[in-house]
């Protein structure tokens, strides 16, 4: 399986930290599918939902009021306003 390193921060603590297979966030530029192996990258978020697919039956989710995704080295960090 491939997957990327992710950790997802809110004001309350970490709410997630392991492997995704894919995530989604709402970026400023629209919804952001975030994939292992993706380009390097920083977005703000607004609000929305943030999708966290952590194996093929199992997803996680968020509601964000606003925050940043950071993408490097195959890892993402998510600082979320909840």
């Amino acid at each position: 399986m491939s997957a990327l390193t992710l950790k997802v921060i809110t004001p309350e603590g970490v709410f997630y930290q392991g492997l995704a297979k894919q995530v989604n966030v709402p970026a400023e530029e629209g919804i952001m599918g975030i994939l292992p192996y993706h380009a390097s990258a920083f977005a703000s978020l607004l609000k929305g939902q943030i999708h966290i697919q952590t194996s093929e039956s199992s997803c996680k989710v968020l509601d964000v009021r606003s925050g940043y995704v950071r993408i490097f080295d195959n890892t993402c960090t998510i600082l979320a306003i909840i």
